[in-house]
């Protein structure tokens, strides 16, 4: 993301032409045609963006995909594992899968996920 930034924003000026934000949606294929970027930027932060982008809306309207990516993959992950507990037939002995390697490993993960989603939400001094 910053990496997008600093390739329309050589001069660190924090705010860019609309013009130049639109040609990277569409160099990077996020949207299809220029003109598309103006109501994606209003449907994703709910803001009519003319004239100029700042660095901050910029940042909100990555940080609200990567967060919405980010929560859709801890779901979709944590409801796997509870399918497997669920399905498994060692329950009747108590067992759970989640406490085996794969698993337990795997909930590592999504909780060092979560943890780097909710570190991105603070706000640095």
């Amino acid at each position: 993301m910053q990496e997008w930034w600093a390739s329309i924003d050589p001069l660190q000026a924090k705010e860019v032409p609309m013009l130049a934000f639109s040609e990277l949606m569409v160099q990077k294929e996020v949207v299809t045609k220029a003109f598309e970027v103006t109501s994606m930027i209003k449907s994703t932060i709910g803001e009519k963006v003319t004239g100029t982008i700042t660095y901050g809306q910029f940042q909100r309207i990555f940080g609200k995909a990567f967060l919405r990516g980010g929560m859709m993959n801890i779901y979709y992950y944590l409801r796997k594992i509870q399918d497997r507990d669920l399905g498994d037939a060692n329950m009747i002995s108590g067992e759970s899968v989640i406490g085996s390697g794969i698993e337990n490993g795997l909930l590592n993960v999504l909780k060092y996920q979560r943890s780097l989603v909710i570190g991105g939400l603070r706000s640095k001094p």
